[in-house]
């Protein structure tokens, strides 16, 4: 199933049950931090969304007749690629008013069933951040953050580029614990947060600005909300068309599948997004 996007943040509700999905290395440059991450600050204030003063560039909300549909951002085409029989299905969203999209459940095996979604330019390039401050993220939930191996031992959510490629932006959840990275033509970032609880709905945000590459956890069921900072410079962060936005498991340029260690994300996703601010 493909779709040009088109945007769309709420929109009519999709029957439930199996979508018809067809299936169609390794640091990098490393920065110093001109900072320790402090501790989380909690706060449970209803904070302002995570993509305030961001220019939404790209986003799925899964929801209608056809989840795959994103917005216009260069006019991108998502496509879906399954791994070894792997589904998609149609879930609950956190708020019950619309639809989330769940993915395989884990399983402990070389050849565990898997789907990846990729963003491919369409008529224009997908924008890159360059120096701009930029943002991404996604609302999930997961049934089983325990379960890992060596073949699978990690949660992707959404990347551009792999580690070894000289720009990537990356939101993950390792071992429990979600993570955001960010590497430039001056360095890489990472900022790690505190693990998860099982069962419950999570929106995850990164965002790049000023220096600091900031982690949002928020517990949407509790309304709290927990910031976690690493400072230092990336640079600009261009990639060139070819490489594509991966949701849900890593993907090699052109949108080819990774088998090895694909981090495949096990568990259900809702409200991606990402975001650029204004060019200094």
């Amino acid at each position: 199933m493909a779709a040009r996007s088109r945007m769309r943040f709420s929109g009519v509700t999709a029957a439930a049950g199996v979508l018809a999905l067809a299936g169609c290395a390794s640091s990098g440059p490393a920065a110093t931090p001109e900072a320790s991450a402090p501790a989380p600050v909690v706060t449970t204030a209803a904070a302002p969304g995570p993509a305030e003063g961001l220019e939404v560039v790209f986003a799925m909300d899964f929801d209608g007749s056809d989840p795959l549909s994103s917005t216009p951002a260069g006019d991108a085409v998502v496509t879906d690629e399954s791994f070894f029989g792997g589904e998609l299905t149609v879930a609950p969203s956190f708020s019950g008013s619309g639809d989330a999209i769940q993915f395989p459940a884990f399983a402990a095996q070389e050849d565990e069933p898997g789907v990846g979604l990729v963003a491919k330019a369409g008529g224009s390039p997908l924008p890159s951040p360059g120096s701009s401050s930029f943002g991404f993220g996604a609302d999930v939930r997961f049934d089983d953050l325990s379960a890992e191996s060596d073949a699978d031992n990690g949660d992707n959510i959404l990347q551009r580029g792999l580690a070894a490629d000289p720009s990537q932006y990356k939101l993950q959840v390792d071992h429990g614990k979600p993570s955001c990275t960010v590497t430039g033509s001056a360095g890489r970032l990472l900022v790690k947060g505190e693990r998860l609880e099982d069962g419950t709905w999570y929106r995850l945000a990164c965002l790049l600005d000023d220096g600091e590459l900031t982690l949002v956890v928020t517990d949407l069921s509790a309304d709290t909300s927990a910031d976690f900072v690493e400072a230092g410079t990336v640079g600009t962060v261009e990639f060139d068309d070819d490489i594509p936005i991966a949701i849900g498991r890593k993907v090699g340029p052109g949108g080819a599948g990774i088998n090895k260690q694909p981090d495949q994300f096990n568990g259900t996703m809702d409200s991606l997004w990402i975001g650029v601010g204004a060019t200094p």
